[in-house]
């Protein structure tokens, strides 16, 4: 098995940027769930049909598991980003473009968890918001609308991951 080598690379100004729109977004939506919790019914929607129209019930503490499940991603991926030299790459890691290659995929991870916790905030609201006549559940786009981000930051991390490892092959 090949040694990677283990770096410690400066975060950039955009991954701060990311970093923080990800705590905002964990941080409010916990604070969120706090304050709403007492206003909502002991029973409310806990599935939501293709037309964005609840389908199914359930005892209020499920939707409690939504911002739970946020924040635990949240923080799974502030520990992953710590070990790049443990990720999956679709080139070569060598010494060279080690910097590279380590800063790049960890940015779109960053991306990655920004769009996760951000669906999980629609999600949220949009469970509490329908018991509470503040919304009518979740948009049709919803699932595509994350689906096709999450789909989209992947490919553009691989890709930029494979144009990061042939421009290092070619200065080499």
């Amino acid at each position: 098995m090949n040694s990677r080598p283990k770096l410690e690379i400066p975060r950039t100004k955009l991954e701060n940027v990311v970093r923080a729109l990800s705590t905002v977004c964990t941080v409010g939506l916990d604070l969120y769930a706090v304050i709403v919790r007492r206003r909502l019914p002991e029973v409310v929607p806990t599935h939501f049909g293709v037309s964005g129209i609840p389908n199914a019930w359930g005892p209020k503490w499920i939707l409690f598991l939504v911002p739970a499940l946020a924040t635990l991603a949240y923080l799974a991926m502030m520990l992953v980003e710590r070990v790049p030299h443990a990720f999956n790459y679709p080139v070569q890691v060598t010494a060279a473009n080690a910097p590279r290659l380590y800063l790049i995929a960890r940015r779109w991870l960053g991306i990655i968890d920004l769009i996760c916790v951000a669906a999980f905030g629609v999600a949220f609201l949009a469970l509490v918001g329908s018991p509470l006549n503040a919304a009518k559940g979740l948009p049709g786009w919803y699932v595509l609308v994350v689906s096709g981000s999450l789909t989209l930051a992947a490919v553009a991390m691989v890709v930029s991951l494979l144009r990061a490892g042939a421009r290092s092959s070619r200065e080499s």
